[in-house]
């Protein structure tokens, strides 16, 4: 069971490298392909921060962080038995090894996926971004969910 878990993990960070592979050589910095006009392109960034360039020039602490939420994911991963919460941990184990692999060996993140939406641009993010969004909202909701049943519990036994 677990293993289909790690294999899709890695197969996630190959498409995310992948993907950043081709980005940077076909695209210079700043280089824009629009997809649908006003709304969706690639446009390549050098992000040496996190989310909306936080933390730019903190590469080590970022390293660091990243290192232990893989760390804390790997350890949550085999904590559980349900497949749900097997996924939310392997889409964020992915995306946080998407990411480290550009820290650790770029100096920082690919990131080429842009989105305007009425008529206010995005951050720009990338296939790891991705992972981890999803992922940390299927554990936030695992979570509430599990509170909610706990309180449930409590509430039956009085």
């Amino acid at each position: 069971m677990k293993r289909k878990y790690i294999i899709l993990t890695i197969l996630l960070v190959l498409l995310d490298q992948l993907s950043k592979f081709f980005i940077i050589n076909n695209f210079n910095v700043y280089d824009e392909w629009v997809i649908i006009k006003n709304f969706f392109k690639f446009e390549y960034v050098q992000n040496t921060g996190i989310s909306f360039g936080l933390f730019s020039g903190g590469r080590i602490l970022i390293i660091i962080a990243s290192l232990v939420v893989i760390g804390f994911m790997i350890y949550d991963m085999f904590q559980e038995e349900s497949k749900i919460h097997y996924f939310s941990c392997m889409l964020i184990l992915s995306g946080a090894l998407g990411n480290l692999i550009d820290r650790v060996f770029r100096g920082y993140v690919v990131d080429f996926i842009s989105f305007t939406i009425l008529g206010h641009k995005m951050a720009i993010f990338n296939i790891a971004d991705i992972c981890v969004v999803i992922g940390v909202l299927i554990y936030i909701l695992l979570m509430f969910l599990e509170g909610k049943k706990v309180n449930d519990e409590d509430d039956s036994s009085e």
